[in-house]
């Protein structure tokens, strides 16, 4: 879904609105009732290493508030969700879902 944010160009190169709006969708999908019955594994792509590493704190701080979300994380689970860049995705597996998080703003 399109977001309105701003990427900040410069030094931080990362778009905070972009980046916890895909936050939350992944974490509601998480949580869904689809997810608990299918067990659907969830991708997340992003263009920069610096977004990459904005999307995974906001997801470890949403992992500190809700414990119950670690099994979707633990090393002993089956890699349910990862956030990678393009170059750095898996490609022995098939995903259920792929959000994209392409850094785009109006200017």
């Amino acid at each position: 879904h399109p977001v309105v944010g701003i990427y900040e160009i410069g030094g931080a190169r990362i778009n905070q609105i972009e980046a916890k709006a895909l936050v939350a969708d992944l974490v509601g999908r998480l949580r869904s009732e689809e997810q608990e019955q299918s067990n659907l594994s969830i991708g997340v792509v992003t263009f920069n290493g610096e977004q990459q590493r904005l999307i995974e704190d906001l997801l470890d701080q949403e992992r500190r508030n809700d414990p119950t979300l670690d099994r979707f994380f633990s090393d002993m689970a089956v890699e349910y969700v990862f956030v990678k860049k393009p170059r750095k995705r898996p490609r022995r597996r098939a995903r259920h879902h792929v959000l994209l998080d392409h850094l785009w703003s109006r200017p």
